[in-house]
């Protein structure tokens, strides 16, 4: 991390209504160009931009399940959407869609040999030290 770059990390175990209760914060303060995030005495303001890069990863170990939403934008980059890509939340299962075990797998085996593959070529390209 630079030295001008910051960081707010904000984790607690709670009750799924006060989740939801600061998920609904998030949005307000979304729709309000705005979100102040504060933490003790450390408060971080950021301020999303019209088009924003939104990500959301479902997935399932043993006995947990985790939902993660990530949504980030460039401060002084006008950027144009590339066409939209369709999908769907909602809390109801589709009867036509069946994802199983081995097809969630089979892309997190994809998703580690990609990240592997970016490591070598990281590795290749890095300068040697004299």
């Amino acid at each position: 991390m630079e030295k001008n770059d910051l960081k707010l990390k904000i984790k607690a175990s709670t009750s799924i209504e006060n989740a939801v209760s600061y998920l609904e914060d998030i949005i307000s303060s979304l729709k309000a160009g705005k979100i102040v995030l504060q933490k003790g005495e450390e408060c971080m303001a950021l301020s999303p931009k019209e088009n924003v890069s939104f990500e959301v990863k479902a997935t399932e170990k043993k006995d947990k399940e985790k939902l993660s939403v990530e949504i980030s934008w460039r401060k002084n980059d006008i950027v144009v959407p590339a066409e939209e890509t369709v999908f769907k939340i909602t809390s109801k299962e589709p009867k036509n869609v069946n994802v199983t075990k081995a097809t969630a797998e089979a892309e997190t085996k994809s998703e580690t040999k990609n990240k592997e593959k970016v490591k070598d070529k990281v590795k290749k390209e890095k300068p040697k030290k004299k």
